[in-house]
């Protein structure tokens, strides 16, 4: 048994045990399918790995299933996990295709730049992917990740990761955008971002 560590924003991360059968080998970007039986037996959803080296999911309790999910949080659950599924970025040999591209696309004086762009919860697979290349070393100059979501609140559920990477690594810039005008700023949950 392993644990699988899910987390729903504004709520604490809900510890979902399964069961492993055989190497989970996945890449950064990939996708799983997850099954939770006490919801429905036939039901098997996508999300996306924010982190795919420890096999981690964000998830916003939006729908049926997702809010079903959400309040047994505090349990604890058996789930079923089918995939990884996707190319990701690493395609199994580590990022060998992005490494060739930009090889080929490094003619301009070795300038290296990369822009990741995710909206809403939709800033999983970005944030998985920014992970990915922080542990290689692909030589980029600069990293840009711009974030659009709705409410300024979302912004909490990678604000440990997004700080430590941009404490720790100049060369990554964290643009965040909100698009719901604020009415007063007091009953707004501070993240501690601007």
């Amino acid at each position: 048994i392993t644990k699988l560590k899910i987390s729903f924003p504004y709520m604490s991360s809900c510890p979902i045990k399964y069961l492993k059968r055989g190497n989970f080998n996945a890449s950064p970007g990939q996708y799983v399918l997850l099954n939770v039986p006490s919801i429905s037996a036939v039901e098997w959803h996508p999300f996306t790995l924010s982190d795919s080296s420890s096999l981690e999911l964000h998830i916003k309790a939006d729908g049926g299933f997702t809010r079903s999910l959400a309040e047994l949080a505090s349990e604890k659950i058996e789930v079923a996990i089918m995939g990884p599924y996707g190319l990701g970025l690493g395609l199994g040999m580590g990022f060998g295709v992005l490494r060739r591209t930009l090889h080929r696309r490094s003619d301009d004086a070795g300038a290296k730049s990369l822009v990741l762009v995710g909206g809403g919860i939709g800033i999983t697979p970005c944030v998985s992917v920014l992970r990915g290349l922080l542990k290689e070393n692909l030589g980029f100059n600069s990293i840009k990740l711009i974030w659009v979501v709705r409410e300024r609140s979302t912004f909490a559920i990678f604000e440990e990761f997004l700080s430590s990477t941009i404490i720790h690594r100049p060369f990554v810039e964290v643009e965040l955008y909100s698009t719901r005008p604020v009415k007063d700023l007091e009953s707004v949950p501070s993240t501690g971002w601007t």
